[in-house]
């Protein structure tokens, strides 16, 4: 049975944070200017070394030393490695749909919620940088779901924490109106609050459960159970409280649909900003704004909160795209706007094929991209420099090829691969046009398509990922070549 999440407890945890990891920021803080902690957190946001005795001198730094060493030296069981290598497996087989669900569902959602939407809004993150938080975000999760990620010589651990000090350095700057506007605390309660540190972990297994639904590949019970299980652990090492950390997904749900009840009803002022700001990023994937919305929109469907894609995306997009937040009459007139999202669906598919069959993410298309925007390139860097790094970058690549050539797939990249889906889907798609089928296979057949083509754009996201530099560190994204490859097979 599972604990009664009323409106007081959710607002004592509202108003709870996370005391060990807020300590150690305080205490840089209480040694330095403010000056000095931001050229702090500059560092350990852009340093990507093992050692954060690479970042700060022992004698001021012993807190974080504590908190870091308390993970690295954390006990697991049999059971909790057998989870985390159950969830690993997971990952190979539904890594590429996790990459589409997070970024056009999960993240999406966590926006409804305006009392925490306010740290990215007032911290710019997402609004100023934005591809760079997406860089981040799925650097975080491809560092944790690597094989044997809880190994201290892995980078799950680190990055864990790293973005744990971040959230408690956001925390201070945010109570110490370290900016033009205060935090309203009677307002919104505590900056990333345990309540916001739970709903968010809990989000990177629920929803991902939720968006394989309406990808029509459900995860079976006891996957999801390993999965829960594992980022439970991970939530564990972020800061989350033990009592928040629920033993079963069955009682997470619990927890989270009272959080959604909790956050979701104030107006999504900062929340639309927000989702404008990811749509934005998501059209520099080389898919146009329409059909980042056609796929925003069909992930994003769900029986208690149905007005969600229209809430925060219709403010920015129901102008432009007026049949894409029509309000259907009836079920007739449902059908015959769910049809026409369909077609518009495989209209934009094409173009989206095209381009990436364009693209083909070359060294040389890639700095061609960045030079558009894409990847927000690499700041304060010198030609030289820059293409030094594709040339480092290419080096990876090419290691990966002569992997995938060693098992007689000479020269195919994941991308490869997903070209050739595009055409498949293209090419069935016609033979429905021209197919003497009856009405019900028909719509069958249409929607079986449109579940190929999104996990196909999924893996597209992973391969430009995989090209990208990650913004301030002067470092490519990070995939191991061993995953990529078992993905492109």
């Amino acid at each position: 049975m599972g604990t009664n999440w009323d409106i007081s407890t959710l607002e004592k945890y509202r108003h709870e944070m996370d005391a060990e990891a807020d300590a150690a920021i305080a205490f840089i803080y209480s040694s330095r200017t403010g000056s000095d902690l931001r050229n702090v957190l500059a560092s350990l946001a852009s340093n990507d070394a093992a050692e954060l005795s690479e970042l700060f001198p022992d004698d001021q730094s012993h807190l974080l030393y504590n908190l870091l060493n308390t993970e690295l030296t954390r006990a697991y069981t049999a059971e909790d490695i057998a989870m985390f290598e159950r969830t690993y497996e997971v990952w190979k087989k539904y890594g590429i749909q996790f990459v589409l669900i997070l970024f056009f569902r999960s993240l999406v959602f966590t926006y409804a919620a305006e009392k925490p939407g306010n740290v990215l809004r007032m911290t710019r993150l997402l609004e100023d940088h934005p591809t760079r938080r997406i860089i981040e975000t799925g650097q975080f999760v491809f560092d944790v779901m690597e094989r044997k990620w809880w190994e201290p010589q892995q980078r799950g651990i680190l990055t864990s924490v790293k973005i744990r000090l971040m959230h408690a350095a956001m925390r201070y700057m945010l109570l110490h109106h370290e900016g033009d506007e205060p935090w309203q605390i009677e307002k919104w309660g505590m900056p990333i609050s345990q309540e916001d540190m739970i709903a968010t972990n809990q989000v990177f297994s629920l929803e991902f459960f939720q968006g394989l639904q309406l990808i029509g590949d459900p995860l079976p019970p006891d996957d999801q159970e390993a999965w829960f299980y594992t980022w439970k652990y991970i939530g564990r090492i972020m800061g989350v409280k033990e009592e928040l950390l629920m033993p079963n997904v069955d009682e997470a749900w619990e927890l989270q649909r009272a959080v959604y009840a909790h956050l979701f009803h104030d107006e999504p002022v900062a929340g639309i900003g927000l989702a404008k700001s990811l749509v934005e990023t998501m059209a520099t994937f080389m898919m146009s704004r329409k059909l980042v919305l056609l796929i925003m929109k069909r992930m994003l469907t769900d029986k208690d909160y149905p007005d969600t894609f229209s809430r925060l995306l219709g403010p920015s997009y129901a102008a432009e795209f007026p049949s894409l937040f029509a309000i259907p009459a009836n079920d007739e007139d449902d059908a015959a706007m769910h049809e026409q999202n369909n077609a518009d669906f495989f209209e934009e598919l094409r173009s989206f094929s095209a381009a990436v069959k364009d693209k083909r993410f070359s060294d040389r298309a890639m700095a061609q991209m960045q030079s558009e925007g894409i990847g927000d390139a690499v700041p304060n860097t010198t030609k030289h420099e820059h293409e030094g790094l594709l040339s480092r970058l290419g080096d990876d690549i090419r290691a990966g090829i002569e992997k995938l050539k060693e098992l007689g797939h000479a020269e195919k990249k994941l991308v490869d691969f997903q070209i050739e889906e595009f055409e498949e889907i293209l090419r069935k798609l016609e033979e429905t046009r021209v197919g003497e089928f009856i009405m019900e296979e028909h719509t069958k057949i249409r929607e079986a398509l449109i579940r190929k083509a999104l996990c196909a754009t999924g893996a597209v996201m992973i391969d430009v990922l995989s090209k990208m530099f990650r913004p301030g560190k002067r470092a490519a994204f990070r995939i191991d070549d061993n995953l990529r490859a078992h993905w492109a097979l």
